[in-house]
């Protein structure tokens, strides 16, 4: 027993770890690598272990993978003694962010040099808290990994102060904005810059917070984001101190102008013309409208929805049952409206025709004319086609039933068969645009509303192509051209449109052969001027009305 006892004993004294070499550590690194920094060779050295060759082998594998063709910029990233070592002692950890973090894997190496402290401290946990914030934003990592996202810790000193204290309660909150915004999250983390002490002192909250201001302002999230980021350095007091400050300004989103006014205030050139210390008084007053309702309702309220806000409920069941599949309370409060205008059934009926949800639009006579033209019903009457949008970011559109009416009414004003539909994506305008066309042979007046610039028209909310007509759809538009009846004419309500003759109303006039109406600056549509017989013969804008045949500008006043 002693014998093979001792024995064994010096066996195990000549099983010494083998000696790595750096070059045999360099080949077997770069065989399928780009250049391996000589830190990372050199700290893979000193570890005396073979098996811990494969497997920052194996991690590095995994991070060219995720970097595509990045993979060199971010293998140089080892270049830094403590990264480099960080990754020799944790390679699987390594492995995991940049699987996560698929195309920016070096974004997260550099979150994990700005902790690498905590890193050192508890690999799995930090690590954990990256691949949670990744994984939120697997459709578009760059919203996590980018100067806006989770690396804009390292200029906001509370939260990354809370990070580093308490990663799985900041991750978690960052994945939650994520998973609630989307592909608009930047906003979301701009408007967390001004609040990021009280975002620091409870992610859970303001994460909840964030996920309310959504449900309630639905479409108009960004212009809250915005508004909220941009007034954050005129404000005295404790605003970006309290989430529930703002979230009670976003729940007047619903049925109020209030932060559209605010964005205004704030904006560079009302600064330069009043200076900040006027603008900061006039943030003042604004903000203290939220403690008087009344006062807010009768300067800023939007229509009649302030009448209907307390039935947004009622409102959202409705919308549910009619097809919506989206948190809105503005929607809401229309589809409160409708109910209470024309009934439950009307309402789903006209929703699933006309994609219209924006009701307090409309007067109770057009949205009876709309369900009664549903389905084959015939109206040999000219076509008056009205395409509004669904990204009214002033409430102007509520006021333009008052302006309609004169086309809507009776005797020598029941000239057109008047059809109104919504859009919020250049798809739907076209799909909807062909369906009505076809149907009542041919658009004899179009008119568009929605808020534009020289180059576009928005239909919906946000910067994304899609949501707009703009210069680069004129080949989509021209495929509409045979829909329209002879001589017709296009109305545009859309700010600035007629800016020139290479503005987007004179495309639209060329590429439908229309003799075309726009505004050639932000204004809005003061009356339909009528014939005797009461078609359109032009329009009268509040200022700067334009006219276009086939694209060219003509002369006169409207």
């Amino acid at each position: 027993m002693v014998q093979k006892s001792a024995r064994k004993k010096t066996g195990s004294r000549l099983s010494l770890k083998p000696a790595l070499e750096a070059e045999y550590v360099r080949e077997q690194l770069e065989a399928s690598l780009p250049r391996v920094p000589e830190q990372l060779i050199e700290d893979v050295v000193k570890t005396g272990e073979p098996s811990r060759l494969r497997k920052v082998s194996d991690a590095l594998e995994q991070i060219s993978i995720s970097a595509g063709n990045k993979a060199k910029e971010t293998l140089a990233l080892f270049q830094d003694e403590g990264l480099s070592a960080m990754l020799v002692a944790n390679p699987k950890e390594f492995a995991r962010m940049a699987k996560a973090a698929m195309g920016l894997p070096a974004e997260a190496f550099k979150v994990v040099l700005h902790f690498k402290d905590e890193f050192s401290k508890e690999p799995k946990r930090i690590t954990d808290a990256i691949v949670r914030i990744a994984e939120a934003t697997r459709k578009d990592t760059s919203q996590a990994f980018n100067p806006q996202g989770l690396m804009f810790l390292h200029n906001l000193e509370p939260i990354a102060e809370a990070f580093s204290k308490n990663p799985e309660e900041v991750s978690r909150a960052f994945a939650s904005i994520f998973n609630t915004y989307g592909a608009e999250s930047k906003y979301a983390f701009w408007t967390l810059i001004p609040f990021a002490e009280a975002f620091a002192k409870n992610p859970a909250k303001a994460a909840e917070t964030f996920s309310e201001i959504s449900r309630l302002c639905g479409r108009r999230r960004k212009s809250v984001m915005d508004a909220a980021f941009g007034l954050a350095k005129f404000v005295e007091g404790d605003f970006t101190k309290d989430f529930n400050k703002l979230q009670k300004l976003a729940e007047t989103a619903a049925y109020s102008s209030l932060i559209y006014s605010l964005k205004e205030a704030v904006s560079q050139e009302n600064v330069d013309q009043k200076g900040e210390a006027a603008v900061k008084g006039e943030v003042r007053v604004l903000l203290s409208l939220l403690d008087s309702p009344e006062t807010l309702i009768e300067e800023y309220g939007m229509g009649c929805l302030p009448d209907y806000r307390d039935k947004w409920e009622e409102g959202r069941d409705l919308a549910f049952s009619a097809g919506i599949t989206f948190e809105d309370r503005e929607v809401f409060i229309n589809f409160a409206y409708a109910k209470e205008t024309i009934g439950a059934q009307k309402t789903r009926a006209i929703y699933r025709e006309y994609g219209i949800e924006y009701f307090a639009r409309y007067s109770k006579k057009e949205l009876e004319s709309l369900y009664e033209h549903i389905g084959e019903k015939e109206d040999n009457r000219p076509l008056l086609l009205i395409a509004n949008n669904k990204s009214d970011r002033n409430g102007g559109f509520y006021g333009d039933m008052v302006t309609r009416s004169p086309l809507t009414g009776g005797g020598k004003h029941n000239k057109y068969n008047v059809i109104i539909f919504e859009a919020e994506t250049e798809g739907e305008f076209y799909e909807k645009a062909r369906k009505f066309g076809e149907k009542y042979f041919g658009i004899s007046v179009l008119i568009i509303g929605g808020h534009g610039r020289a180059d576009s028209i928005a239909l919906g909310p946000g910067d994304s192509e899609e949501n707009k007509l703009d210069l680069s759809d004129i080949e989509e538009l021209k495929k509409l051209h045979g829909l329209f009846a002879e001589n017709p004419r296009v109305i545009l309500d859309s700010c600035s449109t007629g800016a020139n003759e290479k503005a987007i109303g004179a495309a639209i006039s060329s590429a439908w052969g229309a003799y075309l109406f726009a505004p050639a600056v932000p204004t809005y549509v003061e009356e339909f001027v009528l014939n005797n017989d009461g078609s359109i013969s032009g329009v009268l804008y509040a200022e700067g009305g334009r006219k276009f045949l086939r694209g060219k500008e003509m002369p006169g006043k409207q």
